[in-house]
């Protein structure tokens, strides 16, 4: 069936929502999202004082949870989509009162590295790291520096790929300008050797470099987030021959960089993208926060800036971007301080590119089934494909939510333009011209939000009546209407050269969906034709009700608002904004 980002299957009558008076590239996006929380987990034997999920970490199947007070991480595996999970229990072998173990936690694959930069090896506060196995538990080695001293907090940061482990020591009793150490092995795992000892190339006093750590391949990245009167910065290192030489071969600012940002202050990365940061950014008031996203070209010889990010309903002391998490397109932000569901409640947010990074857009507010005042829900965030987690550390004991996100559309075979809904390609549930004729049947709201796109006409179902009025019943869909919207469509398509080049053919209906270029050829579609129906129209909508995931929460991306009236000015790129299975928020009722 036709569908948007899955969720239109719906009956009754769509329609599209003038926007609000934001520049138009915030208003492209999909609101269409649908976010499922799976599971929430919490420790075995959890207590108040634990603060379990003031850190988390994922890859595939298993979870890690730091706790700030309670002196062990957790590993929690699943084999059956979260529905039940096993627990291991992790502690140091030498574990003392006060080392702060498991305040920072990261994984690849069946290891674990576990900061503790309050242990007490080299002097009051030295730090050091941990590194443990999944399967069992066991500790595998102690990891320290080979210059600790007192104060040097080694193990306030941590990261793992592959062979290699980072640790972050921000100096906070010798100048507190920072370093990060860099340890190997070559025996797979048994032991592990310091290979590098990193600094910034303008290191200062008070900069805090290595504050947080974030490594993908043969990249580094080491966040200085006091640098520059805590406006903040971040570095990025690369190696090569096998581990030997570590560069410097940027420094990354934000591009309205200001004083207490705090930019850096925690970061992560995938690839060419670099996600940083800046929980006291200012946009949307005092801390409202904000993250720039970086991507890399020349093969990473240079960085640039391609996004500031911030929340749709941002407000002051939210905390946004005081946790980041990437993953292929999607960038998952907390917001910890977020009155979404009562004060410090917390929220997180997804972020979404469609082109290649080129643009985000923010496609959902994540708060937790439960959620309630002082959670903090978004301390800590971690994404691995379509599994999100997210961390609660003040919610009773602890506790960190599962959810899971679409799948990331696919290119799949298309077929030429003049073929007819459903020939070719195996798109589709039943295939065929009379399997797409069958699905076309039932997917009424696809229908709708089509004929909206034929333009002269709009194809508008139901004039505006008296508020609370009755809806007009779910109508039938018409294969036939469906054919000559998708012709349309394909017409206009067949005469844009540039997007034809980077997108190819026009897919069929049932292959829509999963077509990369569904968001920008649409977008573009709709912008030509925006003078075509520009009179105000009231559309009666009617659809069935979406529950929420908590009563009351009006800020959340959940509503359950049902046969209420909304204005159509035209369906222009506007129109992006709330397609769906209508999501609505209070401020677009009539």
């Amino acid at each position: 069936m036709w569908r948007i980002s899955g969720l239109l299957r719906i009956s009754g009558l769509l329609c599209l929502v003038a926007a609000s008076e934001a520049p138009r590239a915030d208003r492209r996006r999909l609101e269409g999202y649908n976010v499922q929380e799976v599971a929430k987990l919490t420790a075995a034997d959890a207590s108040s004082p634990d603060s379990f999920g003031w850190s988390v970490a994922i890859d595939g199947d298993t979870v890690v949870v730091g706790t700030s007070g309670g002196s062990a991480a957790y590993v929690l595996r699943t084999t059956d989509g979260w529905a039940t999970h096993t627990e291991i229990k992790l502690t140091a072998t030498d574990a003392a009162a006060d080392d702060w173990f498991g305040g920072e936690v990261a994984i690849d694959g069946d290891t674990v590295v576990i900061g503790a930069p309050w242990d007490d090896d080299g002097g009051s506060s030295s730090g050091s790291a941990y590194v443990f196995r999944t399967s069992d538990g066991g500790q595998v080695a102690k990891l320290t520096a080979s210059d600790a001293a007192a104060g040097d907090q080694f193990g306030r940061s941590v990261a793992i790929n592959g062979n290699t482990i980072v640790i972050g020591a921000h100096e906070w009793a010798t100048g507190r300008a920072g370093k990060a150490y860099v340890f190997r092995t070559s025996d797979g795992g048994a032991t592990y050797d310091q290979v590098a000892k990193l600094t910034a190339s303008d290191a200062a006093a008070n900069d805090r470099f290595g504050e947080s750590v974030a490594m993908d391949g043969n990249t580094i990245v080491i966040g200085a987030y006091w640098d520059d009167n805590s406006s903040g910065s971040a570095y990025v290192f690369r190696w090569s021959d096998d581990s030997a030489t570590y560069v410097e071969v940027a420094k990354l600012t934000a591009s309205d960089a200001a004083a207490d940002d705090r930019f850096g202050e925690f970061m992560a990365i995938e690839g060419d993208t670099i996600v940083i940061g800046a929980h006291h950014d200012d946009d949307a008031g005092s801390s409202s926060g904000s993250v720039y996203v970086f991507r890399a070209s020349n093969g990473g010889a240079t960085y640039g800036q391609v996004a500031k990010l911030t929340a749709s309903d941002a407000a002051a002391g939210d905390w946004f971007g005081y946790s980041v998490a990437v993953a292929g397109d999607t960038i998952v932000i907390g917001a910890q301080y977020d009155d979404a569901d009562g004060s410090n409640s917390g929220s997180a947010y997804a972020f979404l590119t469609t082109d290649d990074g080129a643009t985000y857009g923010q496609v959902a507010k994540l708060t937790a089934s439960d959620a309630a005042a002082g959670d903090r829900f978004g301390c800590s965030v971690a994404i691995d494909g379509n599994t999100v987690v997210v961390g609660s550390p003040n919610d009773d004991g602890g506790s960190a939510n599962i959810f899971s996100l679409p799948a990331a559309p696919t290119p799949q075979p298309t077929v030429t333009p003049t073929s007819s809904p459903g020939s070719g390609g195996d798109g589709g549930d039943n295939g065929g011209d009379k399997g797409a004729v069958a699905v076309i049947a039932g997917a009424v709201a696809a229908v709708t939000l089509l004929l909206l796109l034929v333009g002269a006409s709009c194809f508008f179902y139901g004039r505006s009546k008296e508020k609370n009025s009755p809806s007009p019943p779910p109508t039938t869909a018409d294969p036939a209407k469906l054919r000559e919207v998708h012709g349309r469509m394909v017409g206009w398509y067949e005469g844009q050269a540039a997007l034809r080049q980077r997108w190819g053919p026009f897919p069929t209906p049932e292959l829509l969906e999963t077509w990369p270029g569904f968001v920008r050829v649409t977008n573009a579609f709709m912008d030509a034709r925006e003078a075509e129906c520009e009179t105000p129209v009231a559309v009666q909508v009617a659809r069935p009700e979406v529950a929420r995931p908590v009563a009351g929460t009006s800020t959340a991306p959940f509503a359950t608002v049902v046969n209420v009236q909304r204005v159509v000015r035209g369906w222009s790129a506007r129109g992006l904004q709330r397609l769906a299975s209508w999501r609505a928020t209070p401020e677009e009722e009539v």
